[in-house]
């Protein structure tokens, strides 16, 4: 892949003063047009943001009439769901939602080997037998014209919920209610199935007076937003948000039932905890038999029932990956008995005994491997039924709907379908299709890209970065979590891991000599042809072993390229002078100052030089000039003396300064305590602390907690970056060794910078000053 690296773009005078000296968070919410104070805390906060209304549906108030009077009147009221995990939760939440305005519901999620997917007459008939004079569908509907039709004939009224593609001619229902009727970008556009189904409850809800909350379905909603793979953004971002809030506050029965089941040991609960532990157990019912059972699991309060009931799920969901591994390898000898398979624009196999409930979760895999949709079909009975998976920049319900003369029903959206066509006209369709998506094709690069959002060492990955990203989560669809790349590092072993040695575990070395560990999944041990790599990764919350720990997630890589040498720093914006290495560095310092009369000098630590003056990081005024004494704790606090000085020339210098040594630390900060309390001040400012002492605030904050833990002093409270604190007497707890641990990885990290800045090329760290 071809990288895309990183766009310059500075936080300075964008975003709010508080996230402007951030790693990544303020230069993320630039880059996302996110840059207003207020919209800042909207988008972070999900206790601050505004939900659009739900009467922007323009049949939302014909909708809720239609509700309210069959509630009044007490009449059935059927919700016709699907058997996907959006399906399931947009059923739940209409049972739930309407169960409080005490309306009389049945529901039904329609069997996949039996039924297939959306409204079919069959089983559509079957169930009018209880007979509903109102159908609300959730997350279906939008194309299903004969059963609309067939319950217009016999006076029964139909409400369509659905965020599936509209076709060119919309059914005659009572109402629809659906995404795609909404102006681009609008806040609700993006809304999945379980969303739709949400608005028509908070609808029905502002205009009775029963006493519920909404938002208390807010998990349910987060669940099948994100198991469906919709963009978070607008108010699909809101949701996700607020419902992993919730599942971490309070857990439903269902979930917590399913999760003691699960591999998963951390007790945050992640996007990623819906996306591979939730979702896919909730989903094989629906895959591989009847889902209508989930729809009363997921809103059950019965312990014992949902533990019972999950035991089934992860049976199920053991079959899933069974059956899964079976098609895959039946598709894969496919493949290679017609090797002209994969150099075609699309792979579509067919074949008569795969499992329909599975074809696509293999068809994605093939997509993902090939990098070309896939369709796989199940043949039976002269017709071959399946599911389609596409890739980035290739919309694959819009080629199968220009295709759509032989079909006998499809449906779906950009990125996933699924279709039954007569298996005689199997090869007319896919000549057809590979047309459209060669035509679609020629509109993309030839070339793949990677867009590399930081560059980054080793050593920025510690907690701060970490808290950053669980500030910008959730991530997915929409809202892709960043990439990373670190330049110029080494692979010094590979080990094989997982029941099936599929995955690779990489041991890898930057340039300043720290070592990270990164996973690169369904891999064997490569051989790497270039002695330096620039790697690419993402960060991902790690599910498997302590809490808010993470791991490094392989993306690609490509040959580490040295800059030319006669490159000259000063083509870049900022100059830079290199006096790192001169012996004699007050001499250097004293000479420029003497010529320069618009400069001043940045330095901090307990050992300073005499009749030279010093700033500190919150002293320094904008000047065109900055003299960097000695090497600075971190990158942030780097480019915040740059943005706080707006210069335009650098000077680099290494004065000595005391060793991060832990012991040395302790000793220096238990001083600055000790002289507080003597003084009657008990209150710390760690901003002014951690400039005195030219540490991470991170650094002086585990230091404080350090010796609270070993029972010298009490904090009382913390606020605006102040810790109020008093005198304990000497009593040692026992989270001693894990703040000790977290004091010294982050003395650690600030080491490796400081050894970083001492001997990186100043191109190099002109290049990380402006990224």
């Amino acid at each position: 892949m071809r990288w895309i690296e990183p766009v310059s773009v500075s936080s300075s005078g964008k975003t709010p003063t508080i996230h402007r000296h951030s790693l990544i968070l303020g230069k993320e919410l630039v880059k996302k047009g996110v840059v207003d104070p207020e919209d800042c805390e909207k988008y972070l906060n999900p206790l601050v943001y505004e939900q659009t209304s739900p009467f922007v549906f323009t049949d939302m108030e014909k909708t809720i009439d239609r509700i309210i009077r069959a509630v009044s009147n007490g009449e059935t009221i059927g919700i016709w769901g699907d058997f996907d995990v959006d399906g399931q939760t947009s059923t739940a939440v209409l049972m739930l939602g309407l169960s409080k305005v005490n309306a009389r519901t049945i529901y039904h999620l329609p069997i996949r080997a039996s039924e297939s997917h959306g409204m079919q007459l069959k089983g559509f008939m079957n169930f009018l037998k209880a007979d509903p004079t109102l159908i609300i569908t959730c997350d279906t509907g939008i194309s299903d014209h004969t059963a609309i039709n067939y319950a217009n004939s016999h006076g029964i009224d139909v409400i369509i919920t659905d965020h599936h593609s509209p076709p060119s001619s919309l059914p005659n229902a009572y109402s629809i209610l659906n995404p795609h009727q909404l102006p681009e970008n609008h806040p609700l556009s993006y809304l999945a199935g379980v969303g739709i189904a949400f608005q028509v409850i908070r609808a029905v809800f502002q205009r009775v007076e029963f006493e519920f909350n909404p938002e208390s379905l807010h998990d349910l909603v987060a669940l099948g937003t994100i198991a469906d793979l919709a963009k978070l953004k607008g108010e699909n971002r809101f949701y996700a948000q607020s419902g992993l809030r919730q599942m971490n506050k309070e857990l439903r029965a269902a979930f917590s039932s399913i999760l003691a089941l699960s591999s998963k040991r951390n007790g945050t609960i992640t996007e990623n905890t819906i996306g591979f532990n939730i979702a896919p157990r909730l989903n094989s019912a629906g895959r591989l038999g009847d889902a209508n059972e989930n729809v009363n699991f997921l809103i059950s309060k019965d312990n014992d029932y949902c533990n019972n009931f999950a035991l089934d799920l992860e049976r199920l969901n053991d079959s899933r990956k069974s059956l899964v591994d079976s098609v895959y390898r039946s598709a894969k000898d496919l493949v290679k008995k017609d090797h002209l398979i994969t150099q075609r624009q699309v792979i579509i196999l067919h074949k008569e005994g795969w499992h329909q409930g599975v074809l696509g979760i293999v068809a994605g895999k093939l997509s993902e491997e090939f990098s070309v949709p896939a369709i796989l079909l199940n043949d039976e009975n002269g017709t071959a039924s399946g599911s389609a998976r596409s890739v980035e920049g290739i919309d694959i319900i819009s080629a199968i709907q220009e295709n759509d003369a032989h079909l006998i029903r499809y449906g779906g959206h950009a990125m996933a379908a699924g279709l039954s066509i007569p298996i005689e006209e199997l090869s007319t369709f896919i000549s057809g299709l590979t047309t459209t998506i060669k035509s679609q094709l020629k509109k993309l690069k030839v070339e793949k890209e990677l867009i590399i959002d930081h560059f980054i060492s080793f050593s920025d990955l510690g907690n701060q970065l970490f808290e950053e990203l669980k500030i910008l989560s959730p991530f997915g669809s929409g809202n892709q979590a960043p990439v990373f790349a670190c330049e110029n590092t080494e692979i010094t072993n590979q080990t094989q891991f997982g029941s099936l040695k599929n995955h690779t575990k990489l041991f890898l070395q930057d340039e300043q000599g720290d070592s990270q560990n990164m996973i690169r999944w369904n891999s064997s041990i490569s051989v790497f042809p270039f002695e330096k790599i620039d790697i690419a990764f993402q960060i991902q919350p790690d599910d498997f072993h302590r809490e808010n720990s993470f791991f490094l997630e392989y993306v690609d890589h490509r040959e580490h390229q040295p800059l030319p040498p006669n490159i000259h720093i000063n083509k870049y914006p900022i100059q830079l002078e290199d006096y790192r290495k001169e012996p004699n560095q007050v001499y250097e310092i004293e000479r420029i100052l003497n010529n320069d009369t618009d400069a001043q000098i940045w330095g901090e630590g307990l050992e300073k030089p005499t009749n030279i003056l010093l700033r500190n990081r919150w002293q320094l005024d904008e000047k065109k000039h900055l003299l960097i004494m000695s090497a600075p704790p971190s990158y942030s606090v780097l480019n915040g003396l740059i943005e706080r000085t707006n210069t335009i020339k650098i000077f680099l210098f290494n004065w000595k300064m005391q060793t991060d040594d832990t012991k040395q630390f302790l000793l220096n900060l238990g001083n600055i305590v000790k002289q507080s309390l003597q003084k009657q001040i008990e209150e710390i400012n760690i901003k002014k602390v951690a400039a005195a002492m030219c540490q991470r605030e991170e650094t002086i904050f585990h230091g404080l907690v350090w010796f609270q833990e070993h029972g010298d002093i009490v904090i009382e409270n913390i606020f605006d970056g102040k810790i109020q604190l008093t005198k304990a007497q000497a009593h040692s707890t026992n989270k001693i060794n894990t703040i000790s641990k977290k004091l010294n990885r982050s003395l650690k990290e600030t080491a490796a910078f400081r050894k970083y800045y001492l001997r990186v090329d100043p191109i190099q760290l002109i290049r990380k000053l402006q990224e």
